[in-house]
């Protein structure tokens, strides 16, 4: 088993993001969450530079970190933090920092499957599973949506609820197939899954 920090924007990202990364590269792995918000620097790429200092700190074997889009253009996000990585290996010895960026949220990377949602929520027939393409760049509201159809998700202050929740789009990400995310290349899951097997190819192999 390795242990990994992983870091997003909060408890969505935490119930989504492990479960991504072991299907993709396979691993067994011990995961260790922190959200940007805790890391108190300006900048994504200061914060990336922070959460490897952490990741090192801590004796974790790799770092996975995931921003969203959300309105501002396409990849700025996702320079930033390549320039925070490339500056840390300037002066460090590499630590496997796999970088993301999700267009416009990471719910989209879980909209894309929708044999993975049918699956797992036991959708009825009729249930239409909408495109990210037709979600007014809203796939949060989108997933929320889906899973009131079999849970009671009217109190959002309802911590059973949350649990219940988080513990389904956990799910949905544990039986995503890359292979049936039309969308990946655009919705920047292609993207980070490439940048995830090259940085953890050393870990993989045991080196």
């Amino acid at each position: 088993m390795i242990r990994v920090l992983f870091v997003g924007d909060g408890p969505r990202d935490a119930a989504c993001l492990p479960p991504l990364v072991i299907v993709a590269v396979k691993m067994t792995i011990e995961s260790h969450f922190r959200a940007w918000r805790d890391f108190r620097v300006g900048g994504y790429e200061r914060k990336v530079l922070f959460a490897i200092r952490v990741a090192r700190d801590e004796k974790l074997a790799g770092l996975v970190a995931v921003v969203d889009s959300d309105k501002e253009r396409p990849r700025d996000r996702l320079r930033k933090l390549r320039a925070g990585r490339e500056k840390d290996r300037v002066r460090s010895a590499p630590l496997p920092t796999a970088l993301g960026e999700a267009r416009p949220h990471v719910e989209a990377w879980l909209l894309d499957d929708v044999a993975a949602l049918r699956e797992v929520l036991q959708l009825p027939a009729e249930t239409k599973v909408p495109t990210i393409r037709q979600v007014q760049g809203n796939p949060k509201a989108a997933i929320e949506k889906l899973v009131s159809t079999v849970m009671t998700l009217n109190a959002a202050e309802d911590a059973a609820n949350e649990t219940s929740f988080l513990t389904a789009l956990e799910v949905i990400a544990e039986r995503l197939d890359q292979a049936r995310c039309t969308h990946a290349k655009e919705t920047g899951f292609e993207e980070f899954l490439e940048d995830l097997r090259h940085e953890f190819r050393i870990l993989e192999s045991g080196g």
